[in-house]
C-alpha cells in the first residue's frame, strides 16, 4: 500500500476542534448549575490548542511529540463525567500516534463519537481519522468505507486530496488497481499541499507498474520526485506522518524511485549516477522481497521481474553495453 499521509487531515481535525470550541463556552445558567463545566470546557479548549500546535509542528517531529504529549497530560484532569463526542474524538485523534499508537481504542472512541454524533461538524475529521485507525489495524473494508464517508463531508481542497490518496492505498491493497488508478489522479488535480501531492505521483507510479505500465510509472515517479523541494533533509517516503501497510511495501516504492532516477540518468547521459541509481534500485527490490516472499504479497512476482530487469542493466552498464533499464512492461499482480 502506498505511504498513508495525515498532514493536512492533522491541521483539519485541530483547526476544526479549534473552531468548535469557539462557540461552546458555557452559559452562565449552565456554569451555574454545575461549575465544573466551565473547567472542563477551558481544559477541552487547552486540548485542542495542542492540537493544533502539533499540526503546525508536523514538519518538526520533536517539537510535535512534545504537544501530543502535553495535550495527553491534560486528560486526566478532565476526569471521567463528560458524555462528550468531541472529548472521544479529540482521544481518538492524540491515540493514533506517537507516544500512544493504540489504534484498537482509538477506532472504538471514534467509531462511539460518530454514532453520538453522525450530524457533527467535526465528523468529516472524524471519519477520516478512524480510515487511518482501520488502516493500521489491517481492516480495509473499514478504512475504505470510512474514506468515503470523509469525502461526503469534507470540502477543503487539501485534505480532499490526502483522502482520496490514501483511499487509492485501500484499493491497492485489495488489488483494485483501476480504482486506485482513479483516486491517485483525483488527488492529483485538486492540487494539493507538497506531501500529499508527491504521494499521489508515487501512488500512481506504484499503481501504474503493478498494472504493467512501466514507462508510464517511471515517469510518474520522476514527476513526483521533481516535486520535493531539495532542501528537505528527507525523502517523502521517510517523512514522520506517512506510514506503509504493509511496512516492507516502502522498499517496493524506494525501489521504483531509484528505477526512475537511473532512466532520467540515461537520458542524460550520466553513466555514474545511472549505476548509482541501479544499485540502489537493486537493493531496495532485495529488502522488498526479502520480507514480502515471506508474507507472500501479491506483488512478489512485479518485484522480482524488476529485480532482473534492473540487474541486467546494470551488469549490461558496467560491460560497457547500454541496455533498458527495465522491460517495457511488468507482470500485473495476481
Amino acid at each position: 500500500m502506498n505511504g498513508h499521509s495525515v498532514v493536512a487531515a492533522l491541521a483539519f481535525a485541530a483547526s476544526s476542534l479549534l473552531a468548535r470550541s469557539s462557540v461552546a463556552e458555557p452559559t452562565i445558567w449552565q456554569a451555574a448549575k454545575d461549575p465544573r463545566t466551565v473547567t472542563a470546557e477551558r481544559l477541552l479548549v487547552r486540548l485542542e490548542r495542542k492540537l493544533l500546535a502539533a499540526a503546525a509542528a508536523s514538519e518538526r517531529p520533536a517539537l510535535a511529540l512534545q504537544e501530543k504529549r502535553e495535550a495527553m497530560a491534560l486528560l486526566p484532569a478532565l476526569g471521567e463525567g463528560l458524555p462528550e463526542p468531541r472529548l472521544r474524538l479529540l482521544l481518538g485523534r492524540l491515540l493514533l500516534e506517537p507516544p500512544a499508537d493504540n489504534y484498537a481504542e482509538a477506532r472504538r472512541l471514534l467509531e462511539q463519537a460518530l454514532a453520538e454524533a453522525p450530524d457533527s461538524a467535526l465528523a468529516g475529521s472524524a471519519w477520516f481519522d478512524l480510515g487511518i485507525a482501520c488502516a493500521k489495524l489491517g481492516d480495509v473494508a473499514c478504512e475504505e468505507a470510512a474514506y468515503t464517508r470523509a469525502l461526503d463531508v469534507v470540502w477543503d481542497p487539501n485534505v480532499r486530496a490526502e483522502i482520496h490518496a490514501n483511499r487509492a492505498d485501500a484499493s491497492m491493497v485489495k488489488g483494485d488497481l483501476a480504482a486506485a488508478l482513479a483516486d491517485y489522479r483525483r488527488a492529483i488535480a485538486l492540487g494539493p499541499d507538497v506531501v500529499t501531492l508527491t504521494l499521489a505521483y508515487y501512488g500512481l507510479g506504484v499503481a501504474l507498474e503493478r498494472s504493467g505500465d512501466l514507462p508510464a510509472a517511471l515517469e510518474a515517479m520522476n514527476h513526483g520526485t521533481s516535486l520535493w523541494p531539495p532542501y528537505f533533509l528527507t525523502t517523502v517516503l521517510d517523512w514522520p506522518s506517512v506510514f506503509f501497510v504493509p511496512p516492507f511495501d516502502i522498499y517496493y516504492y524506494k525501489a521504483l524511485v531509484a528505477q526512475a532516477r537511473a532512466q532520467a540518468a540515461r537520458s542524460s547521459g550520466s553513466v555514474d549516477e545511472q549505476a548509482r541509481a541501479l544499485v540502489e534500485a537493486i537493493g531496495y527490490w532485495r529488502e522488498y522481497l526479502d520480507q514480502a516472499e515471506r508474507a507472500r504479497h501479491r506483488w512478489v512476482p512485479n518485484a522480482r521481474a524488476e529485480l532482473v530487469a534492473v540487474d541486467k542493466a546494470l551488469k549490461a552498464l558496467r560491460s560497457g553495453r547500454p541496455r533498458r533499464a527495465a522491460p517495457p512492461t511488468s507482470p500485473a499482480g495476481p
